[in-house]
């Protein structure tokens, strides 16, 4: 049974639900299903470079699915860790999106990443940091612009080997595509015309995820926006997952709690506005009208931790990188007190804000409407063996946050 627990798995299984459901009304679904309007959506995504970042990654693939459709082609998409991405006219492809810092596209030299994200992190690691040219798909496709639209149909003889690893590709490699056979090459796609791409992709007036869509066609080089229906797509592909599930579901938590501040007169500060040590830590600075200030970070629910059953949920207190120790810079845990190396720092934060959506809501307390409960950085349990520091994953019951729940008057209160 797929749990409805706001991941994109069983996002989808309830889209599937409805048959021959429009972009627009899927969009909708899901703003309903949230308790979000559609702006709070479009802005999630437009105004955090961390969601653009990986929606523009992924979007490009989708777009070329759209110009490749439109010419009749067979296209299956392949899912997992394969090299494969997509399979083409029974060719086994390998999409690729511009490597920025090695592109330039006045002089022609257009490049490309094709090492591996698994294993060795590094040359200096070894040969393993490299794909074998035998295991690579016969056909890297990479995109060089939307507008004018070109594309590289690369063989994989034309990719360029390691100098020293001669059986390995060579990433990042660059190619002079002006001069290229592959320029354009749809022929070897097994696609005889082609495609106006440009007609294909551009919507000039969309009606959903408008900022989105102009926002994503600039950096696309459409200088129009991109069809929202091929962000959507991309969003809710399941092999895309990541997009939804790690990045727009905790940068939607802000948007709507910011709203909610806004929306009773308050606002929330850059955790930079003033000289503080380790301000990059924390979420954001909340000051009352007596001046006092009170800095926050957000989390959510860490679903994997969480028995909505026994009513007891788990939340991952911790950052994205580091190491489970004491050292200064390398610690991936929180200060909760001054530490020993440093006592005029400490603690990191003022408060934790547990931000819980609705499809957890449901689970957790009956209700479909957001939950936001505000901690005490003291309340928060140490780490056993670095005390002055927040142990990673903080445990809950259901009375505990019904204890910490935010009342109505806690967000007029941030008015400095």
């Amino acid at each position: 049974m797929v749990s409805d627990d706001g991941r994109l798995r069983g996002l989808l299984h309830k889209l599937h639900q409805h048959s021959n459901l429009s972009s627009k009304q899927k969009m909708s679904m899901i703003c309903k299903d949230f308790a979000i309007t559609e702006s709070q959506l479009d802005r999630t995504i437009a105004h955090n470079p961390e969601v653009l970042r990986t929606v523009k990654g992924h979007v490009a693939e989708v777009a070329l699915d759209y110009v490749f459709d439109s010419t009749g082609a067979d296209i299956q998409p392949v899912g997992g860790d394969s090299n494969v991405d997509r399979i083409i006219n029974e060719r086994d492809v390998q999409i690729k999106t511009l490597y920025v810092a090695g592109t330039k596209l006045d002089k022609g030299i257009a490049s490309y990443k094709c090492h591996k994200t698994h294993g060795a992190k590094s040359e200096r690691e070894g040969a393993e940091y490299y794909e074998l040219a035998s295991e690579y798909p016969d056909i890297v496709v990479g995109l060089v612009s939307l507008s004018p639209f070109r594309i590289l149909v690369l063989l994989n003889e034309e990719i360029p080997r390691h100098q020293i690893f001669s059986d390995r590709l060579l990433s990042p490699f660059k190619v002079n595509f002006s001069e290229h056979p592959g320029l354009n090459n749809f022929s070897r796609l097994g696609i005889e015309n082609a495609p106006d791409a440009t007609k294909i992709l551009v919507s000039e007036n969309p009606d959903f995820l408008p900022l989105t869509a102009t926002v994503v066609g600039d950096s696309l080089g459409l200088r129009a926006p991109l069809r929202p229906d091929i962000i959507l797509e991309t969003i809710l592909t399941e092999e895309n997952f990541r997009i939804w599930d790690m990045s727009v579901r905790g940068f939607m938590r802000e948007t709507v709690f910011h709203d909610r501040l806004t929306h009773n007169g308050s606002r929330v500060h850059p955790a930079g506005l003033f000289k503080r040590a380790r301000s990059n830590k924390t979420d954001g600075l909340l000051i009352n009208i007596r001046g006092v200030r009170a800095y926050f970070q957000m989390k959510g629910l860490s679903v994997n931790n969480c028995n909505f059953e026994t009513g007891n949920v788990g939340i991952e207190v911790q950052l994205s990188r580091g190491r489970i120790n004491d050292h200064e810079t390398q610690s991936r845990m929180y200060l909760k007190s001054s530490p020993a190396f440093n006592p005029e720092l400490g603690p990191d934060f003022d408060f934790l804000i547990i931000a819980i959506e609705p499809p957890l809501s449901r689970l957790l307390f009956g209700h479909g409407d957001w939950s936001f409960h505000a901690i005490p950085t003291k309340d928060l349990v140490s780490h056993p063996s670095f005390g002055h520091r927040i142990k990673p994953i903080q445990k809950f019951s259901k009375a505990d946050l019904k204890r910490y729940q935010i009342p109505p008057t806690w967000w007029r209160a941030w008015q400095g």
